[in-house]
């Protein structure tokens, strides 16, 4: 299973303080808008509940895209399996 983690808890801890900071900075992930049920489309362009139609993008710039949402969007980003050979 993929590893998740919400927008309101990496906030809420902090991003400087957040311990996973470092693995989630290699991760590339899919971001998921619980308030739309669905994953975010490439260029952030609506949303899709099929997750292979889902935009592929590195957390620094997922969570870039992302911290101005509220909790009430109940965003979560889900990193990608390792490719064969990557850290």
């Amino acid at each position: 299973m993929s590893k998740m983690i919400s927008l309101y808890h990496i906030q809420k801890v902090g991003l400087t303080n957040w311990r996973n900071k470092e693995w989630w900075d290699k991760q590339m992930v899919n971001i998921w808008s619980n308030e739309h049920g669905g994953w975010w489309r490439p260029n952030a362009e609506g949303y899709t509940s099929i997750r292979s139609e889902a935009w592929v993008i590195d957390f620094p710039t997922a969570y870039e895209r992302t911290e101005h949402c509220g909790p009430e969007k109940k965003i979560s980003f889900c990193a990608l399996p390792q490719t064969h050979g990557s850290e």
